[in-house]
């Protein structure tokens, strides 16, 4: 069960072979274009994958030598054809402004008893279980994310009779999101998903504030530092998943806030963590995010623009340099471009500034159709492959956008810059400070 992700490069010959060391059952996805496949691995397991990079769902064959863990296999396979292909669709309708709650509530429970009666028609196995809690909450973060938790519960009985439950020996009326369940919370990476979400954004204060800021017109709340009070006051009666919170908590914060509150949140809290597994993680994910602390050099690359030309960071030394890693399915990125990009270059355009945007998520000529849609001033760059992408593994680009801002010696200013309508609203940005 860990934190982070493992990217598995494929070889020219298209095969893949990787050994991973997991504790507990892991979550892995295949993702194609739009098209994808959750699966999880177990201890011990030996799973072999084949398929057609053209017809996914139609060429994908999985196997293992476990008749049980086939079988599980197999389902996970089936609710895959279910989830993916429909997903835009299915999501569409949840968007819909003019659904009411009740409408939206009921949507996402239909989606719900569909998933579950794929897996209520195969044999119970060690994970069905596992299988069910995670269906169960996928939907819950769903209500959550919709603001529609604390009106509408989404209950197993409302989905499932007790004769089912009872024939399947299964203890689903257990299952709830008011509890917390350590249990379900080592095997289903759902339900953390959905205990970290929930501590974060329903404690009973958004912030607080301390002796004299309220004098301190520069005071920024250090969000990491709030997250992991809240877990402690949350989470304490379970020291183990108290223990994981904080290591995501920290792990999130180097990703999306400032590197120096989150280094004052790790400083404090890492001593608290005492189960190995999350304290040996963050220790060697601290050790590796350093690379991105202010101040030290930005990691050198080397990237093809729209004409092919070979482009490098140290081509810009001299000159402040905003990365934007964006990329052409990622509303927000597309959301941000449209509205802010071209009023942002504009105000700099005498000024001793590069903006690089680097795109991530799709192959060459896609990318150069959307850069003639999108009409995307200064310097245009290619990651293909993304997560596996040496570019962004390096500056840790796990979601989109992500904004580096690097100074005119070539060292890291913010590995977590502001977005471009952020720095538009502020009387005074980062860029203008280093411009000083």
């Amino acid at each position: 069960m860990s934190m982070g992700m493992w990217n598995i490069p494929v070889t020219k010959d298209g095969s893949f072979s990787q050994t991973i060391s997991i504790t507990h059952p892991q979550d892995f996805f295949i993702e194609q274009e739009n098209d994808g496949l959750l699966l999880f691995a177990v201890p011990g397991d030996t799973i072999e994958l084949n398929w057609n990079y053209n017809e996914i769902y139609n060429t994908f064959h999985i196997a293992c030598s476990k008749p049980w863990r086939q079988q599980e296999l197999n389902t996970m396979l089936q609710l895959s054809k279910k989830i993916f292909p429909g997903m835009q669709k299915f999501f569409t309708a949840l968007n819909d402004q003019k659904k009411s709650d009740s409408a939206k509530f009921e949507l996402i429970k239909k989606d719900c008893a569909e998933e579950l009666n794929i897996v209520l028609s195969s044999p119970v196995t060690t994970n069905t279980r596992k299988i069910i809690t995670d269906i169960y909450f996928r939907h819950v973060n769903m209500l959550q994310r919709e603001r529609l938790l604390e009106k509408h519960k989404l209950a197993f009985r409302d989905i499932i009779s007790k004769e089912e439950a009872d024939s399947l020996k299964l203890e689903y009326y257990t299952i709830d999101s008011d509890i917390l369940n350590e249990a379900v919370f080592y095997e289903s990476n759902e339900y953390r998903d959905f205990i970290f979400d929930r501590v974060r954004f329903y404690k009973p204060f958004n912030s607080w504030m301390t002796l004299n800021t309220s004098m301190n017109t520069e005071y920024h709340p250090n969000y990491t530092m709030i997250d992991c009070h809240t877990g402690t006051a949350f989470l304490n009666q379970v020291p183990a998943i108290l223990d994981w919170y904080l290591a995501k908590a920290i792990q999130f914060g180097f990703e999306h806030y400032t590197f120096t509150g989150t280094e004052e949140a790790y400083e404090k809290f890492f001593p608290q963590i005492k189960t190995p597994m999350f304290r040996d993680t963050l220790k060697t994910y601290y050790a590796t995010i350093q690379r991105l602390k202010p101040g030290t050099p930005a990691p050198a690359f080397t990237l093809k623009d729209s004409v092919g030309k070979n482009v490098s960071l140290k081509d810009f030394k001299g000159k402040v340099v905003y990365i934007d890693f964006w990329g052409v399915g990622c509303g927000p990125c597309i959301y941000d471009i449209k509205n802010y990009s071209a009023n942002l270059h504009d105000k700099y355009k005498n000024k001793d500034v590069v903006f690089v945007n680097i795109c991530v998520d799709v192959e060459e000529k896609e990318w150069k159709e959307n850069l003639m849609k999108l009409k995307l001033n200064g310097t245009n760059l290619l990651a293909k492959g993304w997560v596996t992408n040496p570019v962004c593994m390096a500056y840790n680009v796990n979601a989109i956008p992500h904004y580096i801002l690097i100074d005119q010696k070539g060292n890291i200013v913010n590995n977590n810059a502001s977005r471009a309508g952020e720095l538009l609203a502020q009387t005074e940005n980062e860029i203008d400070k280093l411009l000083k």
